[in-house]
């Protein structure tokens, strides 16, 4: 083989030539892969926001049907064996609560009065007044019956107080007008709200 330039030109250029092919070799692999992972990481951002787009849009429709799905959980005053009452909870039920429940899963305690009954409702109704969640549909001198409503999803409950006949204690019962399980919501509530009441007024005696 006959080179004019010399064969050390030669070889170097062959070597110069396939370090540039590598180099572009090297380039082009990168580029693909640099490729693969944008279009990797875009698909699954686009995932993620099509999923929260859904999500919030199944929040809001839940939002809007919930207060129209739901039947008042309110038992109102009720005869039981000539006495005026509150109801007892539904058999087995994991939503409600009532001092007049038979069932100890479902019984919570009667608020003892110790002074003047009316200056107890009024008392009630003024804690109730206060709390933003709480809105009062019926009160008299002896019955009291107030809705809570989440903020986020408009579940409501259905809280009720009366007066018992013998003015001494305060009958209380707690529903939610949807779900299988409250998750011990309704049990709570009625806790937290015995805690805001004045000693004075109420106690924790099971009747």
């Amino acid at each position: 083989y006959f080179n004019p330039l010399g064969g050390d030109r030669v070889e170097l250029l062959h070597i110069s030539e396939r370090s540039f092919y590598y180099t572009d070799c090297f380039i082009c692999s990168m580029n693909y892969i640099g490729f693969k992972w944008l279009y990797v990481n875009i698909l699954k951002l686009s995932t993620l926001i099509i999923t929260i787009a859904a999500l919030l849009l199944l929040a809001v429709t839940l939002r809007l049907l919930v207060p129209q799905l739901g039947t008042v959980a309110a038992s109102g005053i009720q005869d039981k064996n000539g006495q005026s009452s509150l109801a007892e909870c539904p058999a087995q039920s994991l939503n409600c609560v009532s001092s007049e429940s038979s069932d100890k899963t479902t019984q919570v305690a009667r608020f003892q009065i110790s002074q003047d009954p009316a200056r107890a409702m009024d008392q009630l109704i003024l804690i109730m007044s206060d709390l933003p969640e709480a809105r009062i549909i019926t009160q008299n001198e002896r019955y009291l019956h107030v809705t809570f409503t989440t903020a986020l999803m408009g579940f409501t409950d259905d809280v009720e107080w009366l007066i018992a006949d013998d003015e001494q204690t305060v009958q209380v019962r707690s529903a939610s007008r949807l779900g299988k399980s409250d998750l011990g919501a309704n049990r709570k509530r009625i806790e937290y709200l015995r805690t805001l009441t004045d000693a004075s007024i109420q106690s924790t005696k099971i009747r």
